[in-house]
């Protein structure tokens, strides 16, 4: 036997349906607003993960440029005290060559005047050679 729906149980049926079919609408929105959200989050992501990823890559640029830095520094520090001891070597060196000309001069001199006593030495040596000679001659 089929059961007889009587028509305030129809029109109970039809709140329920229309109050069903709302919430079921508000439902398809909500879920539509969650997934346009998530979407939008999902772009914001995406652009976020690009940005880091860039960023990372200027860091890592940024660190090779940071080591090469160190490495030249430490080469100039390196030439930096190549250079201070080449100096201290050329000031020696000057010094070494200002003695010696130093000397030289006092060589110099000291020769000039043994030159010059030597001359001397050598025509007196002439003048009695001669003196001499003469005498020898007069015999």
């Amino acid at each position: 036997s089929v059961a007889k729906v009587t028509s305030s149980q129809k029109i109970t049926n039809l709140g329920y349906c229309r109050k069903s079919k709302e919430a079921n609408d508000k439902l398809l929105s909500e879920n539509t607003s969650i997934k346009n959200a998530k979407s939008e989050i999902d772009f914001k992501y995406s652009k976020l993960q690009t940005e880091k990823s860039k960023l990372e890559q200027r860091l890592q640029g940024i660190s090779m440029e940071l080591q090469q830095l160190k490495q030249a520094f430490q080469a100039s520090k390196e030439e930096s005290a190549g250079m201070q001891n080449l100096q201290l070597e050329i000031a020696a060196q000057r010094e070494r060559a200002q003695r010696a000309e130093s000397r030289n001069g006092t060589l110099e001199l000291q020769l000039k005047q043994q030159s010059a006593t030597h001359s001397q030495e050598i025509s007196d040596l002439q003048t009695s050679r001669n003196d001499f000679e003469r005498e020898a001659g007069s015999y």
